[in-house]
């Protein structure tokens, strides 16, 4: 089957599909919608691949970080940054980016780590992103903070196996859910000190 986007607006539901044509949408997600109403999310093209848009008072914008196989928008802010992750060509390693002012940042390095992969989720008001890195460092999965081309924090559920943060508020407190080592699923806030 077909996935449609929707909206749900003062009591009405909407759907939305990436607009048809040439290597536009057969399937549309909408993962996130900021302060001024502008959406991020992913779309699957006639020839199968997966690209990020932003539509924004009716204007439909594709985001793809160049060079990559695949791109998906997770998260936009009030000024229309948009957070999400890519993979390379021929890899299933998943990578974060931001864009903002038509340009990619990307997440590719995460010190001491040579395996690893880093999916952005949320982007905060100040362009601060949150998302999960996972890798060997030290074999289990953790929330990260990233602003300004760096980690600057990394977060871990206590008793958990792996931390998914999802969202960040204009105060800096972090909303997410985590697995804990029995493989249970719970949610979390963070808040900061």
């Amino acid at each position: 089957g077909s996935y449609h986007g929707f909206t749900y607006d003062r009591g009405e539901y909407g759907t939305f599909d990436a607009p048809a044509g040439v290597n536009f949408g057969l399937e549309t997600w909408i993962w996130d919608i900021g302060a001024t109403g502008a959406m991020t999310g992913g779309f699957t093209d006639s020839d199968g691949v997966y690209r990020g848009f932003i539509l924004d008072n009716g204007a439909f914008t594709r985001i793809m970080v160049p060079g990559s196989a695949w791109t998906e928008g997770f998260g936009i802010n009030a000024r229309g940054e948009v957070t999400g992750h890519f993979a390379n060509p021929g890899s299933s390693q998943m990578f974060g980016f931001v864009y903002r002012d038509g340009e990619f940042t990307t997440i590719l390095d995460y010190p001491g780590e040579d395996d690893w992969m880093s999916c952005s989720m949320g982007i905060g008001v100040h362009g601060e992103t949150v998302g999960h890195v996972a890798g060997t460092y030290p074999d289990a999965t953790y929330g990260y903070v990233w602003h300004d081309d760096t980690y600057t924090a990394l977060l871990r559920v206590p008793e958990a196996a792996a931390t998914y943060p999802t969202a960040i508020g204009a105060d800096g407190t972090i909303a997410g859910y985590a697995v804990l080592t029995g493989g249970e699923r719970v949610g979390f806030v963070a808040r900061p000190k």
